[in-house]
């Protein structure tokens, strides 16, 4: 038996061996003889090209005056629906944007004041709200003016047109009379219907000059006139105070431009 077992051992192994030696060698792997496979570069992803864009470009900056006004349109929109529909909510709405605008409104006002203070162009002492200060100015301008109508009338003198039937030429001739004495005019009454006024002592019946210098017939109406130049300059139409007065001389003098 154990001669069979021997034997059979031996067939055995001698079998294994010849089946092994049947088989192929595998192909060797490991390191310097290791057969790199050669990888194969992905291919690279196409660069999608950039198309222009379908998009509206970006809108414009408002500005200052298109925002102020969208705020208006968005006041006025908020006022017309509390007034459509008056709850408590609408017209807090309302309030609240009231409130807005005004204290925007203090800050410029504050900011102008500010700007005044920081800046001086544009002062004049007849735009200082103080009324002392203002007091002082005017009469500076009038005597001022006073002295500069003093030298004007060393070459002008008054035309003074009215007829005999109007209430306001007599009411006027007076403060026409101040002024002149004044400032030192001398007065030429001119009548279109002969009449007399009083206070007036140099009257003439019109000749045909007031067809020229009062075509439209108002009356009363005042003139500078230049007895050498032959210059007339309307200063009044109609009744006005001595104020007013001033006032259009002045203007005269700085249109003309007069030399003093």
């Amino acid at each position: 038996m154990n001669r069979l077992c021997n034997v059979l051992m031996v067939i055995l192994l001698c079998l294994g061996c010849s089946k092994t030696q049947a088989q192929p060698n595998p192909p060797e792997k490991g390191w310097l003889w290791y057969k790199e496979e050669k990888v194969k570069p992905k291919p690279k992803p196409k660069q999608e090209e950039k198309k222009p864009s379908s998009a509206s470009p970006k809108a414009e900056q408002l500005s200052a005056t298109q925002i102020m006004q969208q705020k208006r349109e968005e006041f006025e929109e908020l006022l017309s629906a509390a007034a459509l529909e008056p709850t408590l909510d609408n017209v807090t709405l309302v309030k609240n944007k009231q409130l807005e605008f005004e204290n925007k409104s203090s800050q410029f006002a504050d900011y102008w004041v500010l700007s005044h203070l920081m800046d001086s162009k544009g002062y004049s002492h007849g735009g200082n709200p103080n009324p002392w200060h203002r007091e002082i100015a005017q009469k500076e301008r009038e005597e001022k003016l006073g002295e500069q109508l003093k030298q004007v009338s060393k070459k002008y003198g008054l035309f003074f047109a009215f007829k005999q039937s109007c209430p306001y030429c007599h009411k006027f001739a007076p403060v026409v009379a101040r002024f002149a004495e004044k400032y030192n005019f001398e007065i030429k009454g001119i009548s279109v219907d002969g009449g007399t006024l009083a206070g007036i002592a140099n009257i003439s019946k019109d000749n045909g000059a007031l067809s020229v210098i009062n075509p439209d017939g108002i009356y009363p109406a005042l003139f500078l006139a230049n007895p050498q130049t032959m210059e007339v300059i309307p200063i009044a139409w109609g009744m006005v105070t001595t104020e007013q007065l001033l006032n259009n001389m002045e203007a005269v003098l700085k249109q003309k431009e007069m030399k003093l």
